[in-house]
């Protein structure tokens, strides 16, 4: 797994990756170590009052276990979410829990909700009677992989949290080198040749994005101010969802070859289902506008690899920008690595920033214990 570091850290701070948390936590937000390896509740005094809107006089407080792969990722998270909780005045007993270091809630009970980073089933089985799980991170495909969370508990995912000004950050860079020739003069330096080149217009390179959900839509957002045309693909339209009116939108299956022939600089986000698996594939690269470019910020498997080497040496593709991988991390004997018309990223276009993402877990905890259905409920039957 990735690294996250603190701010004493110098380096990016509280950032924990789109689909998976990415990075090792260094202390909490407050500089202080947590209370006790078990309990992260906020001290008494700091705790929302009996009269609060979640909080019943002489009514036990809920139990909230928070679950990661790592004994520090757990902790640092269950901390924040306590936080979290205070500011909404959630009466909540928030736990870290980890297979080396967890312990039984007293008198073996159940938590009540749960949130974390590929849980694994035996957590699921210690807590049966858990009312809603929450999962750290937008992409949902690696918890469902595992088959651990039971098909009755709802699973709502983060929805942005920061992210999408992020991806919309890297995918503008990304199309902002394409047109400014940056890689030819990177060469040009190198050679010491000094050879001035004609300039491209964003206008004749159509980015089309495929996946306009919260994060594809603010992509697009930025990339129209930037001056590129964008299109989008959807598996389906759906009406009043988000861009569908500032953005021209292909959907589903009858679209997509209309879609593709339309692109020049093709960006992939859509959620990895079994039917997206390998959608971008040679069919996709032979359709695509000459000199096109791809940029994939969502998952490996979405591209078939082979597929798109082979698309680089037949001169398809110009060349392509990869952020995540089939394989991660991506094995040393990987063409890719060394490919003249291929930049790697190690999946870092979009991190999930701690608090944000806290924030908005508190926010959907409050919303299901109004009786309410929060936003982000992950749909099974679409794996998104």
């Amino acid at each position: 797994m990735p690294r996250v570091l603190g701010p004493a850290d110098g380096t990016v701070p509280e950032a924990t990756h789109q689909g998976v948390p990415c990075g090792m936590f260094q202390g909490n937000s407050t500089g202080a170590h947590p209370r006790s390896p078990l309990d992260t509740r906020a001290p008494k005094e700091q705790r929302g009052s009996a009269a609060a809107p979640h909080a019943v006089k002489g009514k036990a407080p809920i139990r909230v276990a928070v679950a990661f792969p790592q004994p520090h990722e757990a902790l640092r998270w269950a901390d924040a979410l306590a936080q979290a909780c205070v500011v909404r005045s959630i009466d909540a007993a928030v736990r870290p829990w980890h297979d080396s270091t967890a312990q039984p809630l007293p008198g073996n009970a159940s938590a009540d909700y749960a949130m974390g980073w590929l849980a694994p089933r035996r957590f699921f089985e210690a807590n049966p009677r858990l009312r809603a799980f929450f999962n750290a991170g937008a992409g949902v495909d690696a918890i469902l992989d595992t088959r651990a969370v039971p098909v009755s508990l709802p699973i709502y995912r983060l929805e942005d949290a920061g992210m999408g000004l992020q991806m919309a950050q890297y995918c503008a860079l990304e199309c902002l080198q394409r047109i400014g020739n940056r890689k030819a003069y990177a060469t040009d330096q190198h050679q010491r040749r000094w050879q001035p080149r004609r300039p491209l217009e964003a206008s004749d390179f159509p980015v089309g994005i495929v996946g306009m959900g919260v994060l594809g839509t603010q992509v697009a957002a930025v990339l129209g101010a930037l001056g590129f045309p964008v299109h989008g693909f959807r598996r389906s339209e759906i009406p009043g969802s988000p861009g569908s009116s500032a953005v021209q939108c292909y959907a589903g299956p009858k679209q997509w070859k209309a879609f593709v022939e339309a692109t020049r600089i093709l960006i992939v986000l859509a959620p990895l289902t079994p039917e997206t698996r390998g959608m971008i594939n040679a069919g996709t690269f032979a359709r695509l506008l000459p000199g096109a470019w791809l940029i994939n910020v969502a998952r490996g498997p979405l591209v078939h690899e082979p597929d798109l080497l082979a698309a680089l040496e037949q001169g398809q593709l110009e060349g392509a920008t990869l952020d995540v991988f089939a394989t991660e991390p991506l094995p040393a004997e990987s063409p890719l690595w060394m490919h003249p018309r291929v930049s790697i990223t190690p999946h870092v276009a979009a991190c999930t920033l701690l608090r944000p993402s806290v924030d908005q877990v508190a926010a959907k905890l409050a919303a299901h214990l109004r009786g309410e259905e929060p936003s982000g409920r992950v749909d099974l039957a679409r794996s998104y």
